[in-house]
C-alpha cells in the first residue's frame, strides 16, 4: 500500500517522470529505515506487544507494524483511498483541508483516523 501510495503521489505530480526515478523514489521513502523513523515518531513501539525476547524498537518490527497499520486503516475502511490519504497526510504531502475538497466523501470508517494529521 505505501510502495503504491508513493508512485500514485509522483505520477499525480509529473506524470512523465521515469521509471528510475520513480523506482528511487520509492526505495527512499518505503525503505524501512524511513518508514521506521516515521513509526518511531509516532510512538508506534509503544503499542507493539511481542515476545519477551523480541525488542519492539527493533527496526524491522516497527517497519513492519507501521505497514500493517495502513494497511489495516485501507482494510477497515473498506477502501485503501482512505489509507493511502492517511499516509500521505502523514508524510506531509496533504492537508486535512485539501484532502476533504477533493475527497468529501468522509464517512465513519475514517472519522477515528484523524489523529494521523
Amino acid at each position: 500500500m505505501i510502495k503504491t501510495a508513493i508512485s500514485f503521489r509522483y505520477l499525480w505530480k509529473n506524470y512523465t517522470i521515469s521509471k528510475g526515478d520513480l523506482t528511487s523514489q520509492m526505495v527512499n521513502l518505503s525503505n524501512c529505515d524511513a518508514v521506521s523513523n516515521d513509526a518511531s515518531d509516532m510512538k508506534l513501539h509503544e503499542l507493539i506487544r511481542v515476545a519477551p525476547k523480541v525488542d519492539p524498537k527493533a527496526k524491522i518490527v516497527v517497519c513492519g507494524c507501521y505497514r500493517s497499520l495502513f494497511g489495516a486503516i485501507g482494510v477497515d475502511a473498506k477502501n485503501l483511498d482512505v489509507a493511502r490519504e492517511k499516509f500521505w497526510i502523514r508524510q506531509g504531502w496533504i492537508s486535512i483541508k485539501n484532502m476533504q475538497k477533493h475527497f468529501p466523501q468522509q464517512d465513519r470508517y475514517s472519522e477515528g483516523l484523524d489523529a494521523f494529521e
